[in-house]
């Protein structure tokens, strides 16, 4: 059977209710609208939840002739890493493409790539899929087409971009993650709605970036390629090629035009160490030039918002929001070790276990050492707190009613009185139950609790995963320094910039929804939580 990809977000978008109403709309790149789904009079090209050729959320490769490069897979970001044979001028090697769920061999394509050194020996030539593409240090590729047989009649095209790093002494060559083709899509992998829609516009305005997370903050957390590099990515992708999308767009005659530009959180996330000179990434001497990387972000996300209000009428509205703001990542705090140490997870084997996703992609479980029958409460994701609840989990021990709540009481009140005890702070600064969170909610999905952390902290990536390092705290030293996810919202608020006077100011984004409906002038059938501010 082909394999077929479902999206299980519910609730109606409010695009899907103007379209319904009439009105000719435009989503572009929202997270969580793959595959595109069509609604009337609209277009959508879709956002986050796209992967990469791979089947990843983003997977770069490295290739280097570098015999002491060691890829730093201790942590959770993962990069293709081929070693070269030093001392040569001329590889066969691979790009290495999707698995072949297909046909069902389970190995991974590859797709053959010749490099020949020049003979000054200062240009590197690429040869793959009939193409050839010479560069000097420093140098981008032009977009080059990836291609990958299943079989002599079924193959499989993505698009991507090589950088060549270095030749002396080593060579050391990038290429990013590949971008599913929209010229050539699988049935059911939709990039857009209209299906050929991306293809439009593939054709008639080039190349561009079709992966959900556009932006590769896998290669520069792994240190392979500089901060350079990757704002060079974020100037291509953002302020070319989206730009050049979004300028299509905006001379549209649509009522609605919705535009998402993720590139301020991909720096927050890489160079918020700059900021902070106490987090145990600071970059010391080159904090000013990297404290000037994110100023130039938010000078370029500026310089969008100012072209599209330069284009607006005196009738249009003109909403500017993010759902999160950035704090510092100092700390990291083990959750699941404390369940484990303080008797709420029980083990099969000793903590200590550390996972990344590659184990968790190729084993396919999470927590491979847990005793289920003596468990009571277990972590997932970030911030999310479960309970082992009985008639809920497989192996569920905790009773609903009482014991179930008893239980919640007791986690909230012990995380939120946990010390730290290298730092005497309170990592965990609040934890809800869900239902002061959500006013409706899927039982069997939504965490029983949501534990959120201080300034300064974040809940582990192995927490994340599923792991439990053995110890509780730990500073975090890493390239990925800024977070917003588990942080208390009162320390990482977003903003909201509108062209018309708010009505109030004690705003949640609960209200956008409503506000939204209520510009376009229509209706949901379904109970809104929000209030209108415009």
């Amino acid at each position: 059977a082909i394999p077929q990809v479902e999206s299980r977000r519910s609730g109606t978008p409010f695009w899907q209710l103007a379209g319904e109403a009439g009105m000719p709309a435009t989503v572009v790149r929202v997270p969580v609208t793959f595959p595109a789904k069509a609604f009337p009079h609209g277009h959508l090209l879709a956002g986050l939840g796209v992967p990469d050729l791979r089947g990843r959320i983003g997977s770069p490769a490295y290739y280097t002739t570098d015999p002491g490069f060691v890829p730093g897979y201790d942590n959770e970001f993962s990069i293709e890493v081929v070693k070269l044979p030093p001392g040569q001028s001329h590889w066969v090697t691979k790009i290495l493409g999707p698995q072949d769920r297909l046909f069902g061999s389970g190995s991974y394509l590859e797709s053959p790539l010749l490099l020949t050194l020049s003979a000054d020996g200062r240009k590197l030539e690429l040869q793959t899929c009939g193409q050839k593409v010479t560069l000097a240090v420093g140098e981008w590729s032009p977009w080059v087409k990836v291609c990958f047989q299943f079989n002599p009649l079924v193959r499989v095209t993505g698009w991507s971009r090589f950088k060549l790093l270095s030749l002396e002494p080593h060579l050391k060559l990038y290429l990013q993650p590949i971008n599913p083709d929209p010229l050539r899509t699988p049935p059911g992998f939709d990039l857009s709605a209209p299906r050929s829609w991306a293809a439009e516009l593939f054709r008639q305005l080039g190349p561009f970036k079709t992966v959900g997370w556009a932006i590769d903050t896998w290669a520069p957390s792994e240190k392979v390629v500089d901060e350079q590099t990757f704002m060079e990515d974020i100037q291509h992708t953002e302020g070319e090629e989206f730009r050049r999308l979004l300028r299509r767009f905006l001379a549209s005659q649509d009522t609605l035009l919705v535009h998402y530009f993720e590139f301020t959180d991909r720096v927050g996330h890489i160079l918020w160490r700059a900021l902070d000179p106490q987090n145990p990434a600071y970059p010391g001497p080159e904090a000013p030039r990297f404290a000037g990387y994110v100023e130039q972000a938010y000078q370029l996300m500026d310089e969008i918002v100012g072209e599209v209000q330069e284009q607006l009428g005196p009738q249009d509205v003109l909403l500017v929001l993010s759902d999160h703001g950035f704090s510092t990542w100092r700390r990291s705090f083990h959750i699941n070790t404390w369940l484990a140490r303080e008797g709420y997870l029980a083990l099969t084997a000793p903590s200590g276990q550390v996972e990344n996703l590659e184990n968790l992609f190729n084993r396919g479980q999470f927590w491979p050492n847990v005793d289920w029958g003596r468990t009571r409460a277990y972590h997932l994701g970030l911030g999310g707190l479960y309970i082992n609840l009985a008639g809920r989990e497989r192996f569920g021990t905790v009773a609903p009613g009482e014991e179930y709540e008893a239980l919640r009481r007791e986690l909230a009140a012990r995380l939120e009185a946990l010390v730290d005890p290298a730092t005497g702070a309170h990592p965990v600064s609040r934890v809800f139950l869900r239902e002061q969170v959500y006013q409706s909610f899927d039982p069997k999905l939504i965490p029983d609790l949501i534990v959120t952390t201080s300034q300064g902290y974040r809940i582990s990536w192995q927490s994340a995963l599923g792991g439990m390092p053995d110890r509780l705290f730990e500073d975090n030293a890493r390239v990925w320094s800024g977070d917003h996810c588990t942080l208390d919202p009162a320390v990482v608020p977003g903003v909201l910039f509108v062209n018309r006077p708010l009505l109030r100011r004690d705003l949640s984004m609960l209200d956008v929804y409503p506000t939204l409906l209520k510009l376009l002038g229509v209706r949901s059938s379904e109970p809104l939580s929000g209030h209108v501010f415009l």
